[in-house]
């Protein structure tokens, strides 16, 4: 699908990230509940909507190294080339900027950041001008939905918005992979 042949209005979608909503989104890995990660009122309606324990913190995606680099520190040189490199959804725990809100980081300040490959979601943070939070589209404990129809209602009755683009997709795919690094690079892989 070509980035003008949405079935989506991108500045309606980031009128309504702006104004504090919840989407359901496509990403580059599965259906995702999304806000604005620099709001932390709406971090906190997709805590609710989850009925997730607030001491698990959620995935910011970006769309590019820069904006990886303006709300992660330290970040390895041989960690952007993989990003850059790598050809499947690589999540990366790192050290947390400042600029983000106190709701977002682990509790040892460490936030986990995916580039997202996503042609719509690249569209969104662009026009954005901010990262969103990325979660699975279930309630907590339960099976995560990898295709659209199999999202709850009870979780689709909770969001402001649901993306029309991708939604007949039937290419299921698998979460990302999640890594930590280490002071010289190496990776440690966590899923």
């Amino acid at each position: 699908m070509q980035r003008d042949q949405y079935l989506d209005n991108i500045n309606h979608i980031t009128r309504l990230l702006t104004d504090g909503a919840v989407i359901l989104c496509p990403t580059d890995t599965i259906w995702g509940l999304s806000c604005n990660a620099m709001d932390s009122q709406a971090v906190e309606k997709i805590y609710d909507i989850k009925k997730r324990d607030r001491n698990k913190p959620f995935i910011l995606l970006v769309d590019n190294l820069a904006r990886l680099r303006q709300y992660a520190t330290d970040i390895h040189p041989r960690i952007e080339t993989l990003i850059s490199f790598y050809n499947q959804p690589l999540t990366i725990i790192h050290k947390a900027s400042s600029e983000l809100p106190a709701n977002l980081p682990d509790q040892t300040g460490h936030i986990a950041i995916r580039v997202c490959k996503h042609p719509l979601i690249q569209d969104i943070i662009q026009q954005l001008e901010r990262p969103l939070v990325s979660t699975s589209a279930n309630l907590e404990g339960q099976a995560t939905p990898r295709l659209y129809h199999e999202i709850a209602d009870v979780i689709k009755d909770q969001v402001q918005y649901s993306c029309q683009s991708y939604r007949s997709s039937n290419e299921a795919s698998n979460e990302s992979t999640i890594v930590r690094y280490t002071k010289d690079g190496e990776l440690i892989f966590l899923r």
